[in-house]
């Protein structure tokens, strides 16, 4: 307040807006006129208010870049199965996008669709099917 202070904006992740919540809950415990405003961004485009957070577009491409590389490794082996863990405990959002953009991708596992792994529709038969016919498969997988 000494310093003309009306407002503080912070860009970040989780843990910087839990910060910027306890910040404003310590303005408004000493009654300081200071807004607080958070500024979303993360790399896992996980937030519902917003359509594309800041980094999401530029991972999603390296993303891309290393989903064709599995695909150039895999098919250089016989029956040889490529795997790209991306980031996306909590949610598969660069996953999804990576797979589909890069059309290499046979399988991709993220945490909001559970996995059957078992049985004849089941990811395992899927990726027998795949090396069966074209020699390879590429799984794309959000940790």
């Amino acid at each position: 307040q000494a310093f003309g202070i009306h407002q503080v904006y912070l860009i970040g992740g989780d843990g910087t807006h839990r910060a910027a919540a306890k910040l404003s809950a310590e303005l408004q415990r000493r009654n300081l006129p200071i807004s607080v405003i958070g500024i979303p961004k993360t790399i896992d485009n996980d937030i519902g208010i917003i359509d594309r957070s800041f980094g999401f577009d530029s991972t999603v491409a390296e993303a891309v870049r290393a989903v064709r590389s599995a695909k150039v490794e895999a098919s250089a082996a016989q029956s040889g199965v490529g795997i790209v863990k991306l980031m996306g405990r909590q949610s598969g959002f660069i996953a999804a996008h990576a797979a589909c953009a890069s059309r290499d991708a046979d399988l991709c596992l993220i945490p909001e669709v559970p996995v059957v792994f078992d049985g004849k529709q089941g990811a395992i038969a899927h990726v027998a099917r795949c090396i069966e016919r074209q020699g390879h498969a590429v799984l794309v997988v959000a940790e």
